[in-house]
């Protein structure tokens, strides 16, 4: 019996030893530590799984301190690994401006198509500008309203998606906050689907990084960010409207493909910016949300800059 068992053991272990011989040789790939200082420029080796994408992480190659900004909070963060390029006062609660509009627009696409028609009303005009100012009793698509309302910031826009989406500005409001606790946005509150100062209308950028990494899962909304100019007209063609990006750096700057605006005397100068470039083995991709900023573009693209001589990607 003893025999018999010893007999079956070498059987099982004999099995086992050919399963492994027989399984697949993976080449071994690189992946940069996560690092983002020249302490952790490491690689670590691993067998790559067939199709698995190349990560390239942003890593410091000298100790040059990030310019001095007026802005009262900064993230900047890597797409593809969410490594933290710098960050200052990210948890500070603070008003956004016209931030607010990437959640209203993301509220609407995950309630009504594209496609369909939402007709103006008198109330929609009754904010300050930028408005498209189309009369009331016109039509337009969901898609060319949160068009005015991503592109040139269009406040009667967002009032006309949100009263269309949830029936009324204040069910809409609700499904805004909503959607902060299933983003686990839990430092952001909305009063208004605009981005009007408000004691309880406001969020941090820790938490709008939460927003923007949803955002970037729509990409029929990354489409519209990226557009410098558009034209929106009503169904029956009786009024049409030139928009005109309300981001400098996306005008200035190839790399430059969104995000969104935001200023009001609260708040100050509010600026969220997607950066994309091609590169041989994988795209870098980073996002840099900036808030109380008295000069959003220039501030912003003073990091940028920053960035370009201090970090590699590998």
């Amino acid at each position: 019996m003893r025999e018999t068992k010893k007999y079956f053991l070498i059987l099982a272990v004999a099995a086992i030893f050919s399963v492994f011989e027989s399984a697949p040789q993976f080449p071994q790939g690189k992946i940069a530590g996560v690092a983002v200082n020249a302490a952790q420029q490491g690689f670590l080796d691993f067998p790559l799984v067939p199709d698995t994408k190349l990560v390239l992480l942003p890593v410091s190659r000298n100790a040059e301190k990030p310019p001095e900004i007026s802005a009262k909070a900064v993230l900047i963060r890597d797409v593809a690994s969410r490594a933290t390029i710098l960050e200052r006062n990210s948890a500070e609660k603070l008003p956004i401006a016209s931030l607010t509009k990437l959640m209203t627009a993301l509220v609407v696409v995950e309630t009504s198509s594209l496609d369909e028609e939402v007709e103006i009303v008198s109330s929609d005009l009754n904010t300050a500008a930028y408005r498209l100012n189309f009369n009331p009793g016109e039509t337009l698509t969901v898609r060319d309203l949160l068009t005015g309302m991503l592109v040139s910031s269009a406040n009667d826009a967002a009032l006309a998606l949100a009263r269309h989406t949830k029936g009324s500005i204040e069910e809409f409001v609700k499904a805004m906050n909503e959607k902060t606790r299933d983003l686990r946005m839990f430092a952001t509150s909305f009063q208004n689907p605009i981005g009007l100062d408000h004691a309880r209308q406001y969020s941090t950028a820790a938490d709008l990084s939460l927003l923007v990494e949803e955002f970037m899962n729509h990409t029929e909304l990354l489409d519209i960010v990226k557009m410098k100019a558009a034209t929106v007209s009503t169904i029956s063609g009786r009024q049409k409207s030139r928009l005109y990006t309300t981001n400098k750096l996306l005008l200035d700057r190839a790399d430059v493909i969104g995000l969104k605006t935001g200023f009001t005397a609260e708040a100050g100068g509010s600026l969220i910016i997607l950066v994309h470039r091609e590169k041989e083995h994988a795209p870098i991709e980073y996002y840099s949300i900036m808030l109380g900023s008295s000069d959003r573009e220039g501030e912003t693209d003073l990091l940028m800059k920053w960035i370009d001589d201090n970090f590699i990607w590998k």
